[in-house]
């Protein structure tokens, strides 16, 4: 399924979208049926948005439908029901990713590097 998405540039930096376009410190933008779509600054670093479809991540909510959020290391689930998924994120002046808008919020914790033991 797809979400909206409003992003808010506090940051200072101009970032790179997904999309190509750019958004400029103090510009918003906004996209609606989003699947995947990061943002990007040399000097801020990415923000990430990765369609989970109905897949659960433990941690998260029982909505049917997720987005995983990946920014620093940090990970947060938004989980929604069909044509009510709406993220609203501020990437503020002190590079924190405030995130609200209407979709059930959680962190989860997910290790960024798994190593897999294989059996000799």
């Amino acid at each position: 399924m797809t979400y909206s998405l409003i992003l808010h540039n506090s940051t200072g930096s101009t970032l790179a979208a997904s999309d190509g376009q750019t958004v400029k410190p103090d510009d918003t933008w906004k996209s609606d049926k989003l699947g995947n779509a990061y943002f990007h600054s040399d000097e801020v670093g990415s923000l990430s948005f990765r369609d989970i479809g109905n897949e659960h991540i433990s941690g998260d909510s029982k909505e049917t439908w997720g987005v995983l959020i990946t920014y620093q290391g940090g990970h947060a689930v938004g989980r929604y029901e069909e044509g009510s998924g709406l993220l609203e994120i501020t990437w503020s002046n002190h590079l924190q990713a405030l995130v609200g808008g209407k979709m059930t919020l959680r962190r989860v914790l997910l290790d960024p590097i798994v190593t897999e033991l294989k059996q000799t």
